[in-house]
């Protein structure tokens, strides 16, 4: 069993992470991939663990190409893994439970935003006619018209998982690609279960939160094309209001940037909305 840790820069908060795997793992069952950080960042980890496994990318690959980068080569070594990113601090990981051995199951963890105070996820749930994400507060809580999906940022899984479902689709890059993968997991009957023997803290998309780019052209982009791809069982006039509502939906976000004065923000969006046309 390995744990796969993905890092962006944020050489403090990964050593916080590191440090909470170090608890449940040896050194030579940590895999760290340092996926496009700054030089002196991977050298200071490097430092500070010189024992554990660090990978290297030049570039940044995003979520997805970094997760499919880091699964691929742990699973060379282990029938197991947990992924996790730095921005996470695992808190109780324990695998004695009969669902962590199944081969065809994904464990989600409970997620806390201030550990053990407030809990921000223990699963989520996607609505694609309305485009709409939400994290379930309880185990057994599920809401009507919404799919469930596995948050990126921890969950435990197999070899034989991966390999059937194959990786996070990578022109998506950041956001909604966990949607994705969740409703192709679906497809291939693997099955969702949430486990209080995995928990985390989440310290909330840290590494891409303030960067626009992330939070309104991916975001925005990634969003109309996941709900387009997972309707088309729907009638063509049905998928079309949906979709539709979708686009105008950033249409008036693009209004309200521009009434703001917020031009940068406003141009992010309008290229969210013409590069999710292109991709349909």
């Amino acid at each position: 069993m390995i744990a796969a840790i993905l890092t962006f820069n944020h050489p403090e908060l990964s050593t916080r992470c590191i440090n909470s795997v170090r608890d449940y793992f040896s050194d030579k069952d940590i895999f760290v991939l340092h996926n496009g950080s700054q030089i002196h960042h991977i050298e200071t980890l490097k430092d500070r663990f010189e024992s554990i496994n660090h990978l290297v990318l030049p570039n940044n690959l995003g979520f997805s190409g970094g997760a499919n980068y880091l699964l691929n080569r742990v699973f060379l070594k282990s029938e197991y893994a947990l992924f996790i990113t730095n921005d996470c601090v695992v808190k109780e990981f324990k695998t004695e439970d009969s669902i962590f051995k199944q081969q065809t199951n994904i464990i989600i963890p409970y997620i806390y935003y201030k550990f053990p105070s407030k809990i921000d996820s223990v699963g989520g749930g996607v609505n694609l006619k309305t485009g709409s994400l939400i994290h379930y507060k309880l185990e057994k809580e599920k809401k009507d018209h919404y799919e469930d999906y596995i948050p990126g940022s921890c969950f435990f899984l197999s070899k034989r998982v991966f390999e059937l479902v194959g990786g996070f689709d990578e022109s998506l890059g950041t956001y909604w690609e966990d949607v994705d993968w969740s409703l192709r997991a679906k497809q291939h009957k693997v099955s969702f279960h949430v486990s209080n023997n995995l928990s985390i803290e989440h310290k909330g998309g840290k590494t891409c939160h303030k960067d626009k780019y992330y939070t309104s052209y991916l975001f925005q982009r990634n969003r109309i094309i996941v709900c387009s791809r997972w309707t088309k069982n729907l009638s063509v006039s049905y998928r079309w209001y949906f979709i539709s509502w979708l686009r105008l939906k950033v249409f008036f976000k693009i209004i309200i940037r521009l009434y703001k004065g917020k031009f940068a923000d406003a141009k992010l969006l309008k290229n969210s909305l013409l590069d999710s046309l292109q991709k349909l």
